[in-house]
């Protein structure tokens, strides 16, 4: 199979597979698949017996084999030429149903709950290919690379401030929500103070303001002090967060970390006491089986 510059496909090989008016005969020389003519195709993949096309338009297109149902077409039946896939205005995933049927939601569900079908690293180069920097996280993050999935995160948010003009209230509320991703979803990812560190270099190089910053910092200081105190202690740099933070924010998080390691001291210190006081008791008792088996 190929594709042309004007989008055009010419195939060849088996009958039933290339999709040509030939039909079950075999074709040995590139021809070209009248019924996509006039159709400019965007992309082309091959399975096993099978091939899908995608148009400008959106339009999905497959032939081929469907032993295992694999054109979707909602039958297992082969199709010796192109046939448009009908989508569902409807579809929807868990209790709700999205209010757009085919939207980021929809994608980023279907390329988490299908990882089994598909391979991760080469979807990952078309979507960098076609810069969708928001599918290329959610496989990053498939692929357990979590500094380049938010890379990616970033990345997207900045091609929508210089290419769809993105307010400046927009790009912060963006990026902020992507701290609270870093929050609140990654608990159990290694280096999450590194991976928040990186949102901080974005606000730097933006030179975005730093009051809505520190607002959600202060707004959420229990999750935010123990990463942004990790990283006061890795980083000898001024500013050590290299964002131009205010004095009160670094007093707000160095006396909740003080806070916090003196609870944790207090805990251990008094589980310590109790665990003696456990074998003094052990030991007492233990005397006084001893006595009575004396007697």
């Amino acid at each position: 199979m190929a594709i042309t510059k004007k989008g055009e496909v010419y195939a060849w090989g088996v009958g039933m597979i290339n999709g040509t008016d030939s039909n079950t005969e075999n074709t040995k020389t590139p021809t070209l698949v009248s019924s996509l003519e006039g159709t400019s195709i965007k992309d082309i993949a091959c399975g096993s017996n099978y091939t899908i096309v995608l148009t400008d338009s959106g339009n999905v297109y497959t032939w081929g084999s469907g032993k295992y149902g694999q054109l979707g077409h909602g039958n297992a039946e082969d199709y010796a030429t192109p046939e448009v896939i009908e989508f569902s205005p409807n579809v929807g995933y868990g209790k709700e149903q999205s209010e757009e049927a085919y939207g980021p939601a929809s994608l980023e569900t279907a390329l988490r709950s299908q990882v089994k079908h598909y391979r991760p690293t080469l979807m990952l180069s078309r979507c960098i290919q076609w810069v969708n920097w928001p599918a290329a996280a959610i496989l990053y993050e498939e692929l357990g690379d979590w500094s380049a999935a938010l890379d990616a995160r970033l990345r997207g948010i900045l091609l929508l401030v210089t290419e769809k003009n993105m307010e400046v209230d927009d790009e912060l509320e963006a990026v902020l929500q992507i701290v609270l991703y870093i929050l609140r979803d990654m608990e159990g990812v290694p280096n999450r103070d590194i991976l928040l560190y990186q949102t901080f270099e974005y606000w730097k190089k933006r030179n975005l303001p730093p009051k809505p910053l520190e607002e959600f910092i202060l707004e959420h200081l229990k999750s935010m002090a123990p990463l942004i105190g990790s990283l006061l202690e890795k980083n000898e740099s001024d500013p050590p967060l290299c964002v131009d933070l205010s004095t009160d924010i670094y007093l707000n998080v160095t006396k909740f970390c003080l806070t916090q390691y003196r609870e944790e001291h207090k805990k251990v210190h008094s589980e310590k006491v109790n665990e003696e006081r456990l074998w003094a008791e052990i030991k007492h008792n233990l005397e006084k089986d001893l006595s009575k088996k004396d007697k």
